[in-house]
């Protein structure tokens, strides 16, 4: 088995598709396959290395890693029985050199209105033609996997996607023990995630000093790194909120579990997400979320049961006034605490895995 994901857990930039691709290759290694992970190379790593039983490939850096793991691909293309080629943007084209190989093509999202936020024209008409152009042309005859309804849907609708296309959602860490317990002094919000445009933590930063202005107690912890994270600390300070917005930046696991069991509140003010990793780890300590009401997060999140979807982009503040209210009440906090952890634990990576082995065992090339 290969996988081809052009980042993986252990990089700067990782994400929640990184944490996906690697527990789809977990859960390969323990059923006995043999999985190298194709991935791109950062400073200072070794070019490959065996983690968890997974072979990691690593190799090219933002751009790089397409072209030369399609080389290194190619050379060894007779190796494998099937190939996961995760799409973070743009995929990596393998049915173009792999003729023999069945590919499945791995899709969190449709990127096609995240390229202007992140290029410039060119560069944004370019990712929107070989994401919206070319990539269904490639993998016509390829089947998909997308992480949630909604990711179905915009490659049905966006994309003019006719193959087959399953549904593997996301998993879920284990649930915990949420130890806030009284928000009426003041409110915690958590923003989890990497720091990019797109997430639009700026918009939750602001949100925050404003209604800290209006004479509102509440804080901040930003949590997560990203290539926004200078910029958003100059926010800060122009905010003069210093001592209401904490930048954490990137925490080991326990370190952010031990922040995000502090928060009354989780913001993911995205543009658009394919599932909302970071809705389920929070819902895992029984921390609801408030969202826009955008594809992914309304597949993560039950409306008004684990959280809180908003419409319009401008309506952050308001809506954290209204929710900051409800949680008041010890037993509406207690009864949103516990249908987060029962959605959380519904949504296990095991299960997961679970899903990605079922998959591929009916996919794969036996002998006799």
């Amino acid at each position: 088995m290969a996988i081809l994901n052009w980042r993986e857990p252990e990089q700067s930039t990782a994400g929640g598709a990184e944490v996906y691709a690697w527990n789809a290759a977990r859960g390969l290694v323990d059923e006995g396959a043999q999985v190298d992970f194709y991935t791109s190379r950062e400073p200072g790593q070794p070019a490959s290395s065996m983690v968890d039983g997974v072979r990691v490939l690593r190799q090219g850096g933002f751009y790089g890693v397409y072209f030369k793991t399609a080389a290194r691909l190619w050379l060894r293309r007779t190796r494998y029985d099937l190939v996961i080629d995760a799409e973070n943007g743009i995929p990596f084209f393998a049915p173009l050199y792999l003729r023999r190989t069945p590919v499945v093509l791995l899709l969190h999202h449709v990127h096609q209105d995240q390229f202007a936020v992140h290029m410039g024209r060119l560069g944004s008409w370019l990712g929107r033609a070989l994401e919206g152009s070319v990539m269904p042309r490639v993998y016509a005859r390829s089947e998909a996997i997308a992480v949630s309804r909604s990711t179905r849907g915009s490659m049905r609708e966006r994309l003019g996607w006719r193959g087959p296309i399953d549904i593997i959602e996301n998993g879920s860490p284990v649930p915990r023990a949420h130890r806030r317990q009284d928000p009426a002094a003041e409110l915690r919000v958590c923003a989890l995630g990497r720091l990019v445009a797109h997430k639009r933590v700026d918009d939750v930063i602001r949100a925050v000093a404003a209604l800290h202005d209006d004479g509102m107690a509440i804080r901040l912890d930003v949590v997560g790194r990203g290539q926004d994270e200078e910029s958003l600390h100059e926010l800060v300070r122009d905010l003069g909120v210093e001592d209401v917005v904490t930048m954490h930046g990137f925490l080991d696991e326990q370190s952010k579990i031990a922040v995000l069991s502090q928060a009354d509140l989780h913001v993911c003010w995205s543009d658009g997400e394919g599932w909302g990793q970071v809705v389920l780890e929070a819902a895992a300590v029984g921390v609801p979320t408030v969202a826009r009401e955008v594809t992914g997060l309304r597949d993560a999140i039950v409306d008004g049961d684990t959280g809180w979807l908003v419409g319009s982009r401008d309506g952050l503040a308001d809506t954290l006034a209204i929710v900051a209210r409800k949680l008041t009440d010890p037993d509406f906090r207690q009864l949103v605490a516990d249908r987060c952890r029962e959605r959380a634990a519904s949504h296990s990576w095991p299960k997961m895995r679970d899903n990605v082995v079922e998959y591929v065992a009916a996919r794969v090339r036996t002998d006799g």
